[in-house]
């Protein structure tokens, strides 16, 4: 299984290399819409984090998101910051099913990092 994301706010996903791929449903934020997915890191092909940024209808803001059922459930964890237009959390790394560390530039002086840790 392989996941790209679009800058558009969307992935998909192919079981076959490439020869066919399928949408994957984003989780519903209520008040904001997908408008870009910067980075994804997997763990294995069911446990998945991901990170971008959503709109509001005036801001856009940073968020992480993960999946530990390979796409068909999502979890996000939005910033509370406002980014800079299009730029959201700009890259995760996926330390364990439970963990991952994002960073991101809200605007063009300061950076910013979300760690998540569940338990």
């Amino acid at each position: 299984r392989f996941y790209i994301g679009y800058s558009d706010g969307t992935i998909f996903m192919t079981d076959d290399g490439g020869t066919t791929w399928a949408a994957v449903p984003m989780p519903g934020i209520p008040g904001q819409t997908w408008t870009g997915i910067n980075d994804l890191c997997a763990i294995d092909e069911y446990v998945i984090w991901g990170s971008g940024y959503v709109n509001d209808g005036a801001n856009d803001w940073g968020v992480a998101f993960r999946t530990i059922t390979g796409g068909e459930q999502w979890e996000y964890w939005l910033a509370d910051v406002v980014c800079a237009s299009g730029v959201g959390l700009n890259a995760i790394a996926c330390c364990s099913t439970n963990h991952a560390i994002s960073v991101g530039c809200p605007d063009a002086a300061t950076a910013w990092i979300m760690e998540i840790v569940e338990f």
